[in-house]
């Protein structure tokens, strides 16, 4: 309740905001500096509208604070959390959901090589094949749920996705190098759940 209320007045400070000063306008217009320069230097009720928006369109998204079994992927800014308890790519898909989140997905390279430096610093996180999100889907390795969101860019280890055995349609992070694997889905493994806050 307090941030909607705080969210509002910050609102309304912005649409009463006065204009730039004389000088401040002069200064930008002789372009001595920039009109970010010049808007960093104002008090914040000062800020006219429509800077306000060009200022917040470059701002960071607020990281997502994430508390113990969690941990934040700084990568993505979501939580996730290590599932000790052998299920099926199903299984596991369906007590994330259970708990209003996700198998966990891993979608840039940076994020992948988080995930590979987490496995290796935290005993925890060392042991055992861990599901994550991906999986055959229509032709193609996706993230469930998120079916535009391919797994092209990911570090599958080395000759890795191969489908040599019928039903290697379920991603998977390998214990040995940390890296993606296909695995059967019906195969039991941990699994990393993820939610956005």
């Amino acid at each position: 309740m307090f941030s909607i209320v705080a969210l509002s007045l910050i609102a309304l400070s912005f649409c009463m905001a006065e204009p730039l000063h004389q000088e401040q306008e002069s200064r930008i217009n002789s372009h001595s500096v920039s009109r970010r320069e010049v808007i960093g230097s104002i008090p914040f009720r000062e800020l006219p509208y429509g800077d306000i928006c060009d200022v917040c369109k470059n701002r960071e998204p607020a990281a997502v604070e994430c508390t113990a079994p969690y941990i934040r992927n700084p990568h993505s800014n979501t939580c996730i959390r290590l599932v000790n308890t052998y299920k099926t790519w199903e299984d596991a898909n369906n007590d994330c959901h259970a708990n209003g989140e996700n198998l966990a997905t891993f979608e840039t390279l940076e994020s992948c090589f988080w995930l590979t430096n987490v496995r290796k610093t935290n005993s925890d996180w060392r042991k055992g094949e861990i599901w994550i999100g991906g999986k055959w889907i229509d032709g193609r390795w996706r993230w469930a749920g998120k079916t535009d969101s391919l797994l092209d860019t990911v570090p599958w280890a080395n000759g890795q996705p191969d489908h040599h055995v019928t039903g290697e349609e379920c991603a998977g992070n390998r214990e040995s190098d940390y890296l993606l694997n296909d695995f059967q889905c019906n195969s039991i493994l941990y699994y990393i759940c993820e939610k956005s806050s």
